[in-house]
């Protein structure tokens, strides 16, 4: 997240540009990412804004899935694994300058998705938290909490049994704030 000045982001290799939401000209969120197929020894993964304000950057590391099936025959053992790519099922995004809940609509198409909902506070807007993260079909837990003056940052997540179709992911804050709310699915994640 980062503040005032129409900003606007700009991934920093290795770095891909997920999406950006902008309130006003006041903030703009934003999420990135990165595919790796082994550890990473330590690693920077930053963002450049356009006006060279301050922000947050949070890191996630989110594993593949690595569903397997092995069988021996004689001798020889044959491991074969599907289609398990990980890949981006879907995004949304939506913001506010001052409000007290805010909704994104997210559509995705395979079952099993890991669902994350990262939520940017701007404190100089109002000072709040998340108070929960509802859908009628996913149940959120809360992963992360980040501060950086004046931003504050949530991040949630919940598995999709089923493909979701312009599911209402609701955010709900303690009191009235300028923020954001950006909602992606990845498949064949962990």
């Amino acid at each position: 997240d980062v503040s005032q000045g129409n900003p606007a982001y700009t991934a920093n290799s290795p770095l891909t540009l997920g999406d950006q939401a902008m309130v006003g000209s006041w903030m703009a969120s934003a999420w990135g990412y990165s595919v790796v197929t082994a550890p990473q020894t330590p690693q920077r993964y930053s963002f450049s804004t356009s006006v060279g304000e301050n922000g947050i950057v949070f890191v996630d590391a989110i594993k593949q899935s690595t569903s397997t099936t092995s069988s021996t025959v004689r001798t020889s053992t044959i491991t074969s694994s599907g289609s398990n790519v990980m890949t981006l099922d879907g995004k949304a995004h939506s913001s506010a300058n001052s409000a007290s809940a805010l909704s994104v609509s997210l559509t995705t198409s395979r079952s099993q998705d890991v669902v994350i909902v990262l939520v940017g506070i701007n404190a100089a807007g109002g000072s709040a938290a998340v108070r929960s993260v509802a859908s009628p079909h996913l149940t959120f837990q809360r992963r992360v909490i980040g501060t950086g003056s004046p931003m504050y940052f949530e991040e949630w997540y919940s598995v999709a049994s089923s493909a979701l179709g312009s599911e209402a992911i609701t955010v709900t804050l303690t009191g009235s704030a300028r923020f954001t709310v950006m909602a992606l699915a990845i498949s064949n994640a962990n």
